[in-house]
């Protein structure tokens, strides 16, 4: 419905998707930059987690800074609780200092893909009504603007938009 509502110019209101959702439409691909609307905390971890150094982590206190926690690459799946693994054996391998970017990329990468099913067929309906040539132009933004705003009025169209050499 929403790729008819798209081409045919029917405004179906704000669609409340992250834009993460919406550049998977077009084709553009989410990424990390797109995190913080799927999950903010996961967001905040996995830059954390980029540079350590920055928050004054260093290799030699990182065990301590951990405490009694006991993380592994696994993440909790929001749709159900269930835990997926990160990398194989990924609950059988314990987080370690020199391990912390990669597994903030996993996070990252986890979060973003948590949805793909739902993503693709969505992209499916759209691809049913608009060719996918047509979505790849629309960058995600402009997709989820042009489907909560209806076309301008004839009215709304003043004297100056048109070209001197328009019959009158």
């Amino acid at each position: 419905l929403l790729g008819l509502a798209l081409r045919t110019r029917v405004a179906v209101g704000a669609v409340d998707l992250p834009r993460a959702h919406w550049a998977d439409v077009t084709g553009a691909g989410a990424d990390t930059r797109d995190l913080a609307d799927v999950d903010a905390a996961a967001a905040q971890a996995a830059a954390a987690l980029a540079d350590l150094g920055a928050l004054g982590v260093t290799r030699d206190n990182f065990d301590a800074l951990l405490g009694d926690l006991d993380v592994r690459f696994v993440v909790p799946i929001a749709s159900g609780g269930a835990l997926a693994a990160l990398a194989p054996g990924g609950e059988h391998r314990r987080l370690a200092f020199d391990d912390a970017p990669e597994f903030g990329e996993a996070l990252a990468a986890a979060r973003l893909g948590e949805h793909a099913a739902a993503v693709r067929a969505l992209k499916a309906g759209f691809e049913a009504a608009v060719p996918r040539r047509v979505l790849a132009l629309y960058a995600a933004d402009e997709l989820a603007r042009d489907l909560a705003r209806p076309p301008p009025e004839l009215g709304d169209v003043d004297d100056d938009d048109a070209a001197p050499d328009d019959a009158a």
